[in-house]
C-alpha cells in the first residue's frame, strides 16, 4: 500500500513537472512567473553574449544537461563534461580525479555554477588552467546569496573577492556582480515557499492545487524584486557572481 501510494506520488510529481515547465518555463528561459526566474535572468542574458563570442574547441565543465548550448557558435568544437553523463556525447568524470584531457586542449572554458559543489576548488581549478591553452578565456560563475541545493555536495558561497581569489592565477577580464536586494530576497523567499511546500505529501498536493495562484503570486514576487533592484545601490546584495578570466 504505501509503495502504491508513493508510486503515485512520484507520478503527480512527474507530471507536475512537466506541466510547470510548459507554463513557467525551463532552463536556460525561464519566465517572469517562475519561481526561480532571479536566479537565471540576469545569468543567463550575460552567458548569451559571452559565449557566444568564444571561438576553438570549448570545454562546458559541468555541463549538466547542457542548457547553454545553444548560446555557442554552430562552428565550435563542443565538449561536454559532467559527474553524471546525461547522453553518449557528454564525458563522464570523477569528483576529484584529473580531468581525462591532454594539456592545452581547449581554447575556452565554461563553468557555471559548479564550483560551490567542489570539494576541493583550487585544486578542480588548477586543472581547468591545465587544459586550458596559453591566452585561453575560462569563463565561471558561482553563487552568493542561494539556498542550500544539490546536499550533501554544497560547501560554499562566493563573493566577488572570494571569486578573484580562486582564480588568482589567472587575468580577471570582467567581472559581473548579479542581481540585487530584491532579486536575492525574491529567489530565497520563493524558494523557500517551494521547498516547505515539498516536505510533506498533503502541502505539496495543496501547491498542485494552488497553482492558478502561485504563478501570479511569483510574477508579482518577481517584478517587486526588479524593483528593488533597481532602487538597490548598495553592490554588496547581489545573488551571483560571473567572471571573465585570461590564462596568462
Amino acid at each position: 500500500m504505501i509503495d502504491l501510494i508513493k508510486k503515485k506520488i512520484h507520478y503527480i510529481s512527474t507530471v507536475y513537472a512537466r506541466a510547470y515547465s510548459l507554463l513557467a518555463g525551463s532552463p536556460p528561459k525561464l519566465f517572469p512567473w517562475h519561481y526561480q526566474w532571479h536566479a537565471t535572468r540576469e545569468l543567463d542574458r550575460d552567458l548569451s553574449s559571452i559565449l557566444s563570442e568564444m571561438e576553438g574547441a570549448v570545454l562546458d565543465f559541468g555541463c549538466g544537461q547542457q542548457p547553454y548550448r545553444s548560446f555557442f557558435k554552430a562552428n565550435i568544437s563542443y565538449t561536454g563534461a559532467d559527474i553524471v553523463a546525461s547522453s553518449d556525447e557528454i564525458v563522464s568524470i570523477a569528483p576529484d580525479a584529473p580531468l581525462p584531457f591532454s594539456d592545452e586542449s581547449f581554447d575556452a572554458i565554461v563553468c557555471t555554477q559548479v564550483l560551490e559543489h567542489v570539494a576541493a576548488p583550487e585544486t578542480r581549478i588548477a586543472e581547468l588552467s591545465r587544459v586550458l591553452k596559453p591566452g585561453g578565456v575560462m569563463c565561471l560563475s558561482v553563487p552568493f546569496i542561494f539556498h542550500v541545493h544539490g546536499k550533501p555536495h554544497d560547501y560554499r558561497r562566493l563573493s566577488e573577492y572570494g571569486a578573484r581569489e580562486l582564480v588568482k592565477g589567472f587575468n580577471v577580464e570582467k567581472v559581473y556582480r548579479q542581481g540585487g536586494v530584491g532579486s536575492s530576497l525574491a529567489v530565497l523567499s520563493l524558494g523557500w515557499i517551494d521547498h516547505q511546500a515539498e516536505m510533506h505529501a498533503v502541502t505539496y498536493l495543496l501547491k498542485i492545487l494552488l497553482t492558478p495562484l502561485w504563478i501570479p503570486f511569483c510574477f508579482i514576487i518577481n517584478c517587486m524584486g526588479m524593483l528593488f533592484d533597481y532602487m538597490d545601490t548598495t553592490e554588496a546584495f547581489y545573488s551571483n557572481v560571473l567572471m571573465v578570466v585570461r590564462k596568462k
